[in-house]
């Protein structure tokens, strides 16, 4: 019996934690007191561009942004943003499967931001994985 429950259990496991691409687990996330943190993420199959949601940074502070992959992935570029929705920071690549990559910006001017990540250029929905935009 109990052989036969264990059996179950180990096949559940790995049938819905090692066979199920949709997982997500190693992506960048907000921690519980960052105030000035937004996050991003992609779905595998889902996506093709994620943004997070806008963050208020003043002049001079810099701004930490980052991505992290999820196997299996392909390439994501990432980078900032302003409230215009013009590219602000250096375009920063994450590899594909566990790929990850940061990358920082210093304000020039007061104002919302946000991070905008593609797959594959823009051009694919085999993307997993997440990133952040936060105060450094």
């Amino acid at each position: 019996m109990y052989k036969k429950i264990s059996f179950l259990f180990i096949f559940a496991v790995l049938a819905f934690g090692v066979f199920n691409p949709n997982i997500a687990s190693a992506k960048y996330q907000c921690g519980a007191y960052e105030q000035k943190c937004a996050e991003a993420s992609m779905s595998y199959g889902d996506q093709q561009y994620a943004a997070s949601s806008r963050v208020y940074f003043s002049y001079g502070e810099t701004i930490r942004y980052d991505w992290d992959n999820d196997a299996p992935s392909m390439q994501v570029s990432f980078q900032v943003y302003n409230s215009s929705g013009a590219p602000v920071s250096k375009e920063l690549v994450a590899g594909p499967d566990y790929g990850n990559n940061y990358g920082f910006y210093d304000v020039p001017s007061s104002g919302y931001y946000y991070l905008f990540a593609a797959c594959e250029g823009g051009n694919d929905t085999r993307c997993q994985g997440g990133g952040t935009i936060a105060k450094w």
